[in-house]
């Protein structure tokens, strides 16, 4: 009702009271009555929500009637997305969504598969089955009878990225044993895929260095990231001649500042004269800026109020810049594909993914744009609703998206670039991973015996968190993409689903003695922390904290667990330690560390020590405070490789020996002089090492950037007939 309504219906009830409390029971009654059922008829002020089907009978006629297809998306959307709409409405509603993106010349491809995938048992999954048939067959009618795909073979000891290599050349980085505040130094190098011929390009990088060369390998864009220093980008020749600074930016944000989020530097214009160059900031969206190899002049192309910047390429031209949007870290948008005039002009949306989050720490998740095709008519797209399907090329016309997109390659596609001579250069990730886990035995002495590789199944190398052991130590719990909880059985290879989460990021260890797995779900600006029973894999929700973290490990007696906390943008790996106690969810501060501090801290399992890990040292305090002290320096091969034995006695870490052998050191905690004990597996770098709770068993992680295959796609563009 509105307030009209209310009022004279109030005046009605009190005048009717007033007749029945002074004796006129019956007028004032059938008064009242009246009054009321004269009032039925007025609109109520908060109407009902239309049911499914009325939604859609709408959007259809804004669809087929009004031509107002964007409407019509939006109402579909809508449907599609409402929970508690009725099956069968959502099914048609996500088909009239499919038939939209075709009339636009979009990707219809992943609303149809999610059809058949979340509705196979409605009448719609029939007709998405029937689109995708067709589409399969329009897809490839263009393509070439000549495409051909082949592997590069490369040497496991040098690794690089399909940016970084024409197929029989690359330019790579090699450790050079050097330490920085940073972590490991390397230099960059130029030479064949072998490692065995090479000149040098650059000395002294850290991780806060990154390098993308240019198409022909003649030139590199080296940028760095080391604050609180100012964004700088410049440009090498593959000789090591000709260094010179391009830009120094101060823009506020831009670095690891309040609210700010790492610059994007992209891939120099295929003549290498200008590079476009994208800074993002949360506090006011992003800027895309043009720079002049030549002088360092720069101009900005674009803006944005909100979202950012994850990559551009120049046409081949020169004539246009293709650039990927994503939303901000917290958001749950479309990732989209834009071109627009080098020298300025409107831009063109080319393509628009499906809304799903983005984890805040992981850009490259979002990248759909991987480049142009070498003759300019094309765009090379992942496709990635659901994980990126298939390599799809979009045409393009005068800086406009024209005509059906055409499916060249079905396979997951993170990273790809085209060459001069037409190819493109890609990973596959379907069958990859960036870990290895290995097994050994440990003696009284802390010696390895015989390393054995440990199998998981299939997607389970990627390393999304650190391994534990379970309390007998016959199994392990680690987290699989996407956020998926799997125990494996190191007796029998059995593999065990026991939790999915949906969160930005999950981390999870097994308790010390009960028989349940405590995790932390990472959501937005918020962490979550639960208990999983191990047998039922019943859940319980244990409470959350208002910050970004993740969890460490339980304590000892299982009453506690150790997290990390920290502001939205920085590096939860970093973050201050904090001890949050299941029964009364009261938190205690452990460490906490200055704000250019690099590495991390480390409870004992014992909970007697703390230990505090950064790329120069080793060093520890007591639980209860005190001064830190220092057990081991001057690493020769600093990295994550470090465990606490069980009874807090000794620290077991990665490292070379005088000689620049991979071996496995210890030290006590107590402090003297580090002693190797054997052999460390396989030549990838070092990441997390796991002991089980009775001290016999070791797990060790190495992780390689070389586990995702590289390939060369050739003679896949279509005739220009």
């Amino acid at each position: 009702m509105n307030e009209t309504s209310i009022e004279k219906l109030a005046l009605a009830v009190m005048a009717a009271y007033l007749l029945i409390v002074s004796g006129a029971v019956l007028v004032g009654t059938l008064w009242l009555l009246m009054i009321v059922g004269s009032l039925a008829g007025v609109p109520p002020a908060f109407a009902q929500t239309p049911s499914a089907g009325v939604q859609l009978e709408a959007g259809i006629a804004k669809e087929e009637v009004d031509g107002d297809l964007q409407s019509a998306m939006e109402v579909y959307r809508g449907i599609a997305t409402d929970s508690s709409a009725p099956r069968d409405m959502r099914a048609k509603a996500l088909l009239r969504l499919a038939g939209c993106y075709e009339k636009l010349g979009r990707q219809a491809r992943q609303v149809y598969e999610q059809i058949v995938r979340d509705f196979a048992d409605q009448p719609a999954a029939a007709q998405a089955r029937s689109r995708l048939t067709a589409l399969s067959q329009r897809e490839r009618l263009n393509l070439p009878k000549t495409m051909s795909v082949r592997k590069i073979e490369t040497n496991e000891l040098i690794s690089f990225f399909p940016t970084d290599t024409d197929g029989q050349r690359a330019v790579y980085e090699s450790m050079n044993g050097k330490v920085s505040k940073y972590g490991p130094q390397s230099d960059l190098y130029f030479g064949d895929l072998t490692g065995h011929t090479r000149r040098l390009v650059f000395k002294g990088m850290n991780v806060n260095t990154g390098w993308i060369p240019s198409r022909d390998l003649s030139m590199v864009v080296l940028f760095f990231r080391e604050p609180p220093a100012p964004v700088r980008v410049a440009v090498i020749n593959t000789d090591g001649t000709g260094y010179r600074e391009l830009l120094r930016d101060d823009y506020p944000g831009s670095l690891y500042g309040e609210n700010g989020i790492p610059f994007q530097c992209c891939r120099l214009s295929w003549d290498n004269r200008y590079l476009p160059v994208a800074i993002n900031s949360l506090k006011s969206g992003g800027r895309l800026l043009v720079v002049s190899v030549a002088d360092g002049k720069r101009r900005e192309l674009r803006s944005l109020e909100t979202g950012q910047f994850v990559d551009a390429v120049f046409s081949p031209d020169g004539r246009f810049v293709a650039y990927e949007t994503a939303p901000e870290p917290d958001q749950v948008d479309s990732s989209r594909v834009f071109v627009v005039p080098a020298q300025g002009g409107p831009e063109r949306l080319v393509y628009e993914s499906e809304p799903k989050p983005r984890h805040p720490l992981l850009p490259d998740e979002r990248v759909a744009l991987m480049d142009w095709t070498a003759d300019g008519r094309y765009l090379l797209i992942a496709d990635a609703s659901y994980g990126m399907s298939g390599l799809y090329l979009y045409p393009i016309k005068n800086g406009v998206a024209e005509g059906t997109p055409v499916l060249v390659r079905s396979g997951d596609f993170r990273q790809g670039q085209s060459r001069p001579d037409g190819a493109f250069i890609y990973w596959d990730t379907s069958t990859g991973g960036n870990a290895e886990f290995h097994l050994a035995s440990l003696d009284a002495e802390g010696r390895p015996g015989n390393w054995r590789r440990v199998d998981l199944r299939r997607g389970g190398n990627e390393l999304t968190t650190q391994p534990s052991f379970s309390p007998d130590g016959q199994s392990i719990a680690l987290v699989q993409k996407p956020g998926t909880l799997v125990l494996h059985n190191l007796s029998t290879g059995q593999e065990r689903e026991l939790y999915r989460s949906d969160a930005e990021l999950l981390r999870c260890h097994y308790a010390s003695h009960v028989p349940k797995v405590f995790c932390s779900e990472q959501k937005a600006r918020e962490t979550d922390l639960l208990a999983i029973a191990v047998e039922s894999g019943e859940v319980e929700r244990l409470g959350s904290v208002a910050a970004v973290g993740y969890l460490i490990r339980s304590s000892h007696d299982d009453q506690a667990l150790y997290l990390t906390k920290s502001n939205p943008m920085e590096i939860p790996e970093y973050a201050p330690l904090v001890r949050w106690e299941l029964a009364t969810r009261r938190e205690t501060v452990v460490a906490t560390h200055p704000p250019d501090f690099v590495g991390f801290d480390r409870p004992s399992p014992d909970d007697r020590w703390v230990l505090r890990f950064t790329p120069q040292d080793f060093s520890v305090r007591a639980m209860s405070g005190g001064d830190w002290r220092s057990l081991a320096a001057s690493f020769r091969s600093p990295s994550f490789g470090v465990a606490i034995t069980p009874d807090g006695n000794w620290l077991l870490y990665h490292d070379t020996d005088m000689a620049g052998r991979p071996g496995l050191f210890r030290v006590p905690i107590t402090g003297r002089q580090p002693q190797r004990v054997g052999e460390f597996p396989g030549n990838s770098v070092a990441g997390p090492l796991a002991i089980s709770p009775d001290g016999r068993e070791i797990l060790a992680v190495t992780l390689g950037s070389n586990r995702d295959e590289l390939w060369v796609l050739e003679h896949f563009v279509p005739s220009g007939k």
